[in-house]
């Protein structure tokens, strides 16, 4: 009687099968003389003389002195602003917001300025204080804005945010004017 289970009786085969197996197996080509081969090659590479080439140094120290002289006269040479500076003081930076939104923008932000009382109005009491608020702080804005153009008048940072804050100010009130139409939808 075979007290062998199916996998011990497995086991066994396997191992029969994996002695029969030769322990060594022979390479068909030796590699060991390619590889000899190569690195005695690479010994050889490396064993090359080296030219030396005196004039070397010399010329990049040449070209090196003379980039800095470049440099140096570029750097001293006045240099032409990208874009055009506005000289503006703080009386003439309604005039330049003027100039800079077009000629009818007084015009446009006074008929803008009366439309939006009827439809402030309109607004709840928490809208109406909402909005208010936002367009004191425009005003504000604009009013600092003045002071520091009137300070440093060719600041071309200072001029593009009073352009901004004007801009923005004419968002709220053709808002308010949209809302004050019948039927005219809000989105502040």
């Amino acid at each position: 009687m075979n007290r062998n289970t199916p996998e011990e009786q497995r086991e066994k085969v396997r191992q029969r099968e994996l002695g029969i197996l030769p322990e060594e197996v022979p390479l068909r080509s030796d590699l060991w003389p390619s590889i000899a081969a190569a690195i005695e090659a690479d010994k050889r590479a490396n064993d090359l003389p080296v030219r030396r080439r005196p004039w070397v140094a010399p010329a990049a120290i040449a070209a090196a002195m003379s980039f800095i002289a470049l440099g140096f006269f570029l750097g001293r040479a006045p240099v032409e602003p990208a874009m055009d500076v506005v000289v503006v003081d703080e009386r003439g930076a309604r005039d330049f917001i003027a100039v800079s939104m077009g000629p009818d923008y007084p015009a446009l932000r006074e008929q803008l300025w009366k439309s939006a009382v009827p439809a402030l109005e309109q607004l709840t009491p928490e809208e109406r204080s909402s909005v208010e608020k936002s367009l004191n702080d425009i005003r504000v804005a604009v009013k600092e804005l003045e002071s520091a153009l009137g300070a440093d008048p060719t600041n071309a940072l200072l001029q593009g945010l009073l352009v901004q804050s004007a801009q923005e100010e004419m968002r709220v009130l053709t808002t308010l004017e949209r809302l004050a139409v019948p039927g005219g939808e809000m989105t502040l």
